[in-house]
């Protein structure tokens, strides 16, 4: 007969145990799993679907600011905030650095009932009209899509490293490889439709034109492919390309790190223009109906007259820039390393408006839904209202 010891603690009975393990094992993999949360069935009307918010990469919007903004929110993400915001119906995503895909609503800041993914690596996405492409930029099986009316994955694929942004258009996905592997994906199976080599590294976004698709590679050489990835043009900058080219009006607009700037007619490849900046362009342009606007580490915006290329005015941000500009009806809003948001006139460059965040700005701003959005520092989201 067995004495029975005195003992504060309750039992646990071993088919209590069991439950405990149990329920512990599937609160593990729920949080493990890779894409588990699926928003509402209705189709969004409000849609900034990939970097640059179109195929053109030309980060332009007709909403008329009223200053000064009002904040609505500022959240934390989990993680590091990569550099692509995307946002459709209410929601905003983003990719983190250690792999999930979470949000915020915009009306309310309220998070989604469940974090999308969890990889432990850096990924990146863009929404297609009826999913999630998702990219793990150093993973083996590192392109995949997400089926948001089914919730559940639909492809995976594996197609090298990836450095910089996807592009969807026309039910395609186009996406450039670090080691220069230029695709052109089917949406709806992950099927390759045209395959191209370019002639060194890629770090940079393909941008689109009409039909031409433009690319520029680490030596400084911009390409350009008709849709079926057949090369049309190449064009010379003089220094590796990291930025994407934005298309606007039949032309490519492209900066180097050599610090010229052109412009490039899309069809023949023949140079319109140039500017030359004593610093590095390491940031897309933004292109308004008169005006290119960009800027370089010599701490400046440029705002060039869009026919010719001269100089109309320039603006001083202190410091580098952080990301590339968002032209937001007659207002232009750029980020900065001094942690500095800044709302310029696109008419002159006056400074309208500007907050400082709490570390460097770390994403261009979006606005969809009467909203503009960005990040700073490691994990700080914004949400201004812009009226």
């Amino acid at each position: 007969m067995r004495a029975l010891l005195p003992s504060r603690r309750p039992q646990i009975r071993p088919r209590s145990l069991r439950l405990g393990v149990l329920l512990l094992a599937l609160l593990f993999l729920a949080g493990c799993g890779r894409f588990t949360w699926k928003p509402a069935a209705a189709a969004p009307e409000l849609v900034w679907p990939q970097l640059g918010g179109s195929p053109a990469r030309n980060a332009v919007v007709p909403d008329e600011p009223c200053f000064p903004l009002r904040q609505l929110w500022m959240k934390r993400a989990t993680g590091g905030i990569n550099p692509s915001l995307i946002g459709f119906g209410e929601w905003l995503l983003y990719a983190t650095k250690d792999g999930k895909i979470e949000g915020f609503n915009l009306r309310s800041g309220a998070k989604p009932d469940r974090i999308l993914g969890r990889n432990n690596t850096a990924l990146t996405c863009v929404w297609s009209g009826d999913g999630l492409v998702l990219v793990k930029r150093l993973r083996a099986d590192n392109l995949l899509f997400y089926d948001l009316d089914r919730g559940r994955m639909r492809w995976q694929r594996s197609i090298g490293p990836v450095m910089g942004e996807p592009l969807v258009a026309g039910g395609r996905l186009y996406l450039a490889t670090l080691r220069g592997r230029l695709l052109a994906i089917a949406l709806e199976d992950g099927a390759i439709l045209a395959e191209a080599s370019l002639s060194h590294d890629c770090l940079a976004a393909p941008a689109m034109s009409d039909t031409v698709l433009a690319v520029g590679d680490d030596r400084g050489l911009l390409h350009a492919f008709n849709s079926r990835l057949e090369s049309l043009w190449q064009y010379e900058t003089g220094g590796a390309l990291r930025a994407p080219a934005v298309a606007g009006g039949g032309l490519f607009y492209i900066g180097s790190t050599s610090g010229r700037f052109s412009a490039i007619d899309a069809v023949s490849g023949a140079e319109r223009w140039r500017f030359e900046s004593p610093g590095k362009i390491l940031y897309a342009a933004a292109v308004s109906d008169s005006l290119v606007l960009f800027a370089s580490t010599s701490n400046l915006v440029y705002g060039l007259d869009r026919t010719d290329g001269r100089l109309v005015w320039q603006f001083d941000l202190g410091a580098v820039p952080a990301a590339a500009p968002l032209i937001c009806g007659s207002t232009l809003f750029i980020g900065a390393a001094n942690k500095k948001l800044y709302a310029l006139s696109l008419a002159d460059g006056r400074e309208l408006w500007s907050f400082t965040a709490k570390g460097r700005i770390s994403t261009s701003p979006v606005v969809f839904g009467g909203r503009l959005i960005f990040a700073a520092g490691y994990d700080y989201l914004y949400c201004f209202a812009l009226r």
